[in-house]
């Protein structure tokens, strides 16, 4: 009448009858047991023809069966006794009374092990089901990231897998409290936990943990270290356990090894050149732990890289006389080219002298300037920094005068060259002359420097007496160059920009002078749909047909505290020619002393320029001329025009417009400043009359503004210094006089 096998106490047998009986009572029964003692009839219930019989089951593991013997006194209710007697063939119970145990936890693989897995063998007192990992745990010292990985196994014996993690220790597998493994029956193990079974030692073969740099990065030094970190304790550690990795040194090797347990320290010496270096542990090392493993993860190739840095900066001086390698000032290259050729030279300083593109006759070698390398000229050859060097005492001088000397026809294309550099590709403190560009296409523009694509950063050159048939000075072709202090002197071209042409670019000036350049169109600068930003800028005496100063087409510049002065035409434009929608913007801006026959100051032909605070005057030839619906931007405000010619209106905008107003300027000269000026002199009209929304906070020459009530018209701002002085005091009433008081008249300068 119950679940079999059983463990229960008691057990009941359902007896049932053939018709209905009476006299029914536990001595009417008997048991047959195997392997159980103390069992019982307990009671007997029911009637009619189905009785029930409780059993106490005992104790031990075996079987009971209920029979009817033969002495049974059962009978009907006619007085009938049972027939068929004994009855023996009942079911049986299986009684099993035992609770499952762990009965041991063995090592199934060889201890100690470096394995990176070992199994245990798990055996139950009897068979039991419902194991898997999670009845488990593990015990561990010294051990991290041990885990369980699979279980397998049937009946009383079970197979457990297990991860050995990382370092060196012990592992023990364990039952928890928490484990639902049970018997046949569904009784659950007893003796938890069971925290006894075997361990394994586990001693892993040692490994590379790091190979670190010791010393700082990048370096020029003669030697550097690596720390280099192993898993546990090492010995057996040499020069022969390491290699070394590199990539444009030569001669670097292991000079010493020192240290002890897990950490040790690898010299090197760098050798020569610049490159990079690594150190590596070799698969052939044979460092090992204490208990004779060795090193796994061989070969070690991860380690930290040394950039080696011998000479990043490199030095170049035409009389060096040493090795020639350009390390030191006394083994400088003598050639700059040989400097520029040697990837290594990211800085290179370049003594006083004369360089040449080639020592040969070929026109179309030049100086190529490269991303991320600085050209510094302008050291005498003993410098130690940078700071020391004197651009103006050591002239450096990069010459285009190849071939037969003074031979103008012979000299190269151009001697500077950039081609798609960005702005990290350096010239500073060099005079860059001699170049002619009068060959066929691309060979004809830029004597002194070409651009192509390229925005390379100049400070500190002076591009003289160079040629070309355009960008006698320079040709910017697309780009954006930054020039900064730059002089063009005595530049000339055949057809455009005697001293800049610019094409498609935006290039910007600050701090640079046009003098003495000539050119049909732009003696100074020529641009083509391009938007030049010049800031402290003068144009003086340059010279062409059209366009004194600057020539624009499709030109859109912008120009803030820059001087016109003294520059000429033959036709038009003393200043500026402004052509074919053209859009300069000028701001704080002085033109004197320019002349044309046709617009003096500045001709604006189908061009339309915006004017604020700037002053034009002294021209010759007008200081405006307009024509082809050019005009001066009617939004032109506060500006100085000491003649009626450009358009504007006198007193509209804060215009002063006319020949009543005196600019009283001083000639140009050095006021200050990297560029020449004109200097506004006293009771000139344009000092206090600029709009201060839009002045600078300097003038041309670094000056504060404003200086009085307002900033001034113009690129210079007038700064009295001059103290105030008694000019007279008079009398203002008769003389003699017998009043009783009597007045003076007191004068002052200001």
């Amino acid at each position: 009448a119950n679940t079999n096998p059983t463990n229960a106490a008691s057990v009941d047998f359902t007896v049932t009858f053939s018709e209905a009986v009476t006299n029914v009572d536990a001595s009417d029964f008997s048991l047959t047991t195997t392997g159980v003692s103390g069992a019982s009839i307990t009671s007997v219930s029911g009637s009619g023809s189905a009785y029930t019989v409780s059993v106490n089951t005992g104790s031990g593991n075996g079987t009971i069966r209920l029979d009817v013997p033969n002495t049974a006194t059962i009978n009907d209710g006619g007085g009938n006794a049972l027939s068929g007697l004994p009855f023996t063939t009942g079911e049986t119970y299986s009684i099993d009374k035992s609770i499952p145990t762990v009965s041991s936890i063995t090592r199934a693989s060889t201890s100690p092990t470096s394995a990176s897995s070992v199994d245990f063998s798990i055996t139950f007192s009897e068979a039991v089901t419902n194991v898997d990992v999670n009845d488990f745990s593990l015990t561990t010292t010294g051990i991290s990231g041990a885990s369980i990985t699979s279980v397998s196994g049937s009946g009383s014996a079970y197979t457990v897998s297990v991860n050995t993690g990382s370092g060196d220790g012990t592992i023990r597998l364990d039952v928890p409290n928490t484990a639902t493994i049970n018997d046949g029956d569904g009784d659950a193990l007893s003796g938890l936990p069971y925290t006894s079974g075997q361990e394994y030692t586990v001693d892993k073969n040692p490994t590379v943990t790091s190979i670190l740099r010791a010393d700082a990065n990048p370096t020029s030094a003669l030697s550097v270290d690596f720390t280099v970190t192993f898993s546990e304790a090492v010995t057996n550690v040499d020069a022969g356990d390491f290699t070394l990795t590199t990539s444009g040194v030569t001669s670097a090797s292991i000079t010493s090894v020192s240290g002890s347990g897990t950490t040790y320290t690898v010299t090197v010496d760098t050798g020569t050149g610049n490159g990079t270096i690594r150190l590596d542990v070799s698969a052939s090392s044979d460092i090992k732990d204490s208990s004779g493993n060795g090193l796994d993860g061989l070969p070690y190739e991860g380690g930290e890289i040394y950039a080696v840095v011998k000479f990043n900066h490199c030095y170049v001086d035409i009389n060096a006389n040493g090795l020639n390698n350009g390390s030191s000032w006394d083994d400088a290259y003598s050639d700059l080219q040989d400097a520029l050729a040697e990837n290594a030279c990211t800085e290179i300083w370049v003594a006083a002298g004369t360089y040449y593109p080639t020592s040969g006759n070929d026109r179309a070698i030049s100086f190529e300037l490269k991303s991320g390398v600085e050209i510094y000229g302008g050291f005498a050859g003993t410098e130690t920094q940078r700071s020391g060097r004197d651009v103006d005492a050591n002239a450096t001088i990069l010459s285009g005068d190849i071939g037969t000397q003074g031979d103008k026809g012979d000299n190269s294309y151009h001697v500077v060259y950039a081609n798609n550099v960005n702005n990290t590709a350096v010239l500073d403190g060099f005079t860059v002359t001699g170049g002619n560009a009068n060959g066929g296409w691309s060979n004809n523009n830029g004597g002194g420097m070409y651009n192509n694509n390229s925005s390379p950063t100049l400070t500190n050159v002076a591009f003289s007496a160079n040629s070309a048939n355009s960008g006698g000075g320079m040709y910017n072709n697309a780009g954006s160059s930054t020039l900064t202090d730059v002089a063009f002197s005595a530049n000339s071209a055949d057809d455009y920009g005697g001293g800049m042409f610019n094409s498609n670019g935006s290039p910007e000036l600050t701090g640079v002078s046009f003098n003495n350049n000539s050119s049909p169109r732009g003696g100074g600068m020529y641009n083509d749909s391009s938007s030049p930003t010049l800031t402290d800028v003068t144009f003086s005496g340059n010279a062409a047909t059209f366009g004194g100063g600057m020539f624009n087409l499709k030109s859109s510049p912008s120009l803030t505290k820059v001087t016109f002065s003294g520059n000429n035409t033959t036709a038009a434009g003393g200043g500026m020619y402004n052509w074919d929608n053209s859009s300069p913007e000028l701001t704080n801006v002085t033109f004197s002393d320019n002349s044309a026959s046709y617009g003096g100051g500045m001709v604006n032909s189908a061009s339309s320029s915006t004017l604020t605070n700037v002053l034009l005057a002294n021209s010759t030839g007008s200081n405006c001329a307009n024509d082809d619906g050019g005009s001066i931007n009617s939004s032109s405000r506060h500006n100085l025009i000491d003649d009626n010619t450009c358009g504007l209106t006198d007193g509209v905008n804060g215009n002063k417009i006319g020949p009543g107003y005196n600019a009283n300027l001083g000639p140009l000269a050095n006021n200050g400043g990297f560029t020449q000026t004109h200097a506004l002199l006293a009771g000139s009209a344009a000092i206090d009359a600029g709009d201060d929304a839009a002045c600078p906070a300097t003038d041309q020459r670094g000056v504060a503004r404003p200086q009085g009530a307002h900033c001034d018209i113009g690129a210079y701002e007038y700064v009295d210094n001059d103290a105030p002085t008694v000019v007279s005091i008079t009398r203002a009433d008769a003389n003699p006089t017998s009043a009783l008081s009597a007045n003076f008249t007191v004068t002052f300068s200001e």
